[in-house]
C-alpha cells in the first residue's frame, strides 16, 4: 500500500526494500509520486518482485516483473478472485487478520452492521464482539492505545456462525470473514 491516509497503516517507504513482492495496482508511481518511486526502485533493484496491475501500460508497468493489463471496471472481479484463491489455499495471516482487520467481528445479517457488545448486554455500544476459541465464548473487543478495536487474545475464530438474542429475537450472526468467504 502506498496510501498515506490516517486510516491506512502500511510499512514506511524506506522498508519497501525488505518486501519479497510489491503490487502496484492502478498506480503509476514513477510519474505521480516521484518521492515514493525511488524507494520502490531501490527495492526492485535489490530483488523485490514487482507486480503491476493497471488498465493501461504506464512507465511503472514497464518497470514491473509482471504486468497484468485488465479491462476498465474489472478490478472488483480480479480482487475477489485473488481473495478466493488466498482463502482456498489458506495463505492468509490469521494473526494479522485478528489483530488488524474486522475479520473476527460478528455481523448482524438483518442490518449488515457489526454486532455491538451492548446488543448482547456485554459492554458499550463502542465495543464489537467476536468468538474467543480458548474460552469457547463470545468476547467484547477492547480499544488499544490508538483507539482501534481489538481483542485481548489472538485466539479468535474468524470463520464462525453463532446464534445471539438481539432485541428479543434469535439472530444467526456470522463473522465478517465468513460473510466475505461465502
Amino acid at each position: 500500500g502506498m496510501d498515506r491516509s490516517p486510516y491506512f497503516t502500511a510499512n514506511e517507504p524506506a522498508d519497501y526494500k525488505n518486501a519479497d513482492v510489491i503490487f502496484t495496482w492502478g498506480y503509476n508511481a514513477s510519474e505521480t509520486t516521484p518521492a515514493i518511486w525511488h524507494f520502490l526502485a531501490d527495492a526492485f533493484e535489490n530483488g523485490t518482485q514487482h507486480v503491476n496491475i493497471d488498465i493501461r501500460h504506464t512507465t511503472t508497468s514497464s518497470k514491473a516483473d509482471y504486468f497484468a493489463a485488465v479491462n476498465s471496471g474489472s478490478y472488483p472481479v480480479l480482487i475477489m478472485a485473488m481473495i478466493q484463491e488466498i482463502i482456498d489455499k489458506k495463505m492468509m495471516d490469521l494473526d494479522f487478520m485478528v489483530k488488524s482487520t474486522v475479520a473476527p467481528f460478528f455481523v448482524n445479517p438483518n442490518t449488515l452492521s457489526f454486532v455491538r457488545a451492548s446488543d448482547l448486554g456485554l459492554g458499550s455500544d463502542a465495543d464489537y464482539v467476536g468468538w474467543n476459541t480458548a474460552a469457547d465464548s463470545v468476547e467484547a473487543s477492547v480499544k488499544d492505545a490508538n483507539g482501534k478495536s481489538t481483542f485481548s487474545t489472538t485466539a479468535m475464530d474468524i470463520d464462525r456462525e453463532e446464534d445471539f438474542i438481539i432485541g428479543g429475537a434469535t439472530v444467526r450472526c456470522k463473522t465478517a470473514f465468513r460473510m466475505l468467504r461465502e
